[in-house]
C-alpha cells in the first residue's frame, strides 16, 4: 500500500498487537524480505486488512480506534467497526 505523494509504503515492521504501522521505503519486488511480509497485506472477505499473503496471513488486523488515531495492528475480531476498511482500484 503506497502513499503516492511521499512515495513510501505502509510497513508493519514485524509488529505485534498494539504496534503502530509506519511509512517506509517501498520494497519493489519483495525479494529482499520474502519471509517477513512487512509490506505485503491481504484485504480479507470481512473487509479487514492483515499482514501477509492470502494463504499465510497473521491473526492481526489494521485497527483504528478513532478517526484521527494512528493505525495499529490488533487481534482480528471479525466485527468490522474499527477494523472495516475499503479500497479503490
Amino acid at each position: 500500500i503506497r502513499n503516492v505523494a511521499a512515495n513510501l509504503c505502509i510497513d508493519s515492521k514485524h509488529g505485534a498487537t498494539g504496534t503502530e504501522l509506519r511509512l517506509d521505503i517501498c520494497i519493489k519486488d519483495g525479494s529482499e524480505r520474502t519471509w517477513s511480509h512487512e509490506q505485503l497485506f491481504t484485504f480479507g472477505w470481512r473487509e479487514d486488512i492483515r499482514p501477509g499473503e492470502p494463504l499465510h496471513t497473521r491473526k492481526f488486523c489494521f485497527d483504528a480506534i478513532s478517526y484521527h488515531s494512528p493505525i495499529t495492528l490488533y487481534d482480528c475480531h471479525g466485527m468490522k467497526g474499527n477494523q472495516l476498511w475499503g479500497h479503490r482500484k
